[in-house]
């Protein structure tokens, strides 16, 4: 399918893609360079994971003077913010192909920010934010379960399902559960603490947001969360 796109549209300036390193994309790479197409642009959208070694090659793979161990890869790795910069420069990843960009994603938390700051904290409320796999997201909410006992009595807990995971939660009949399903610049105005799962990258729009973040760690693994190693 990409041979016969690449080679019937006509001559492209550029290509900006989604960077996961899947195996499609080495692939795609391979046949934009065979039809001579222009500059490629590879866009990590989210956070660099330090353990997804989807990300990380040998020094040897990016050697361009080197036919055994060099494969095709992008012009230039649009990367948005300093942790994901630092994370490909210890990767080995070219610094000369490596360009910082504005982060969009998180644009909209400069207004949110000082909401937070001004709004009061006299009532707790609580914003539980669901991960992708049932796994993460079950042990957050028997977690949840278990320290109900030691929560305020008026506090308020707020759900908020990972689109890939519609979590059942009728089956805790204890939790006095708000379901959302509006965006994270809504919900975010409305509570003071965020309890995240060890793995969702929803939590970094609450660090930046300033919200008091609980992360639940799986003893079962090891520590996934993006946040890992910061404050």
């Amino acid at each position: 399918l990409f041979e016969k796109a690449f080679k019937s549209v006509k001559n492209q300036k550029y290509c900006i893609f989604l960077q996961e390193n899947q195996n499609w994309e080495m692939i795609m790479i391979h046949l934009w360079r065979k039809f001579n197409h222009g500059k490629l642009i590879a866009c990590p959208h989210s956070t660099i994971r330090y353990w997804d070694l989807r990300y990380f090659r040998d020094e040897q793979f990016f050697a361009e003077n080197s036919k055994k161990y060099s494969l095709s890869y992008p012009d230039y790795y649009a990367v948005n913010g300093k942790a994901t910069y630092e994370m490909f420069q210890v990767a080995g990843y070219p610094k000369n192909k490596t360009v910082l960009v504005e982060a969009l994603r998180y644009g909209y938390l400069q207004e949110l920010l000082y909401k937070n700051m001004v709004k009061s904290i006299s009532k707790v409320k609580l914003l539980v934010l669901g991960d992708y796999t049932y796994k993460h997201t079950n042990l957050q909410i028997e977690i949840l379960n278990r320290a109900l006992k030691y929560l305020p009595k008026n506090i308020d807990i707020y759900f908020k399902p990972h689109p890939n995971n519609t979590f059942d939660i009728a089956k805790y009949k204890n939790i006095n559960f708000k379901l959302v399903t509006t965006s994270l610049d809504i919900i975010f105005s409305e509570v003071n603490i965020v309890f995240t799962s060890s793995i969702t990258s929803s939590c970094v729009d609450a660090y930046l947001n300033g919200l008091p973040i609980i992360s639940i760690l799986d003893p079962t693994t090891f520590n996934q969360s993006p946040l890992r190693n910061n404050k």
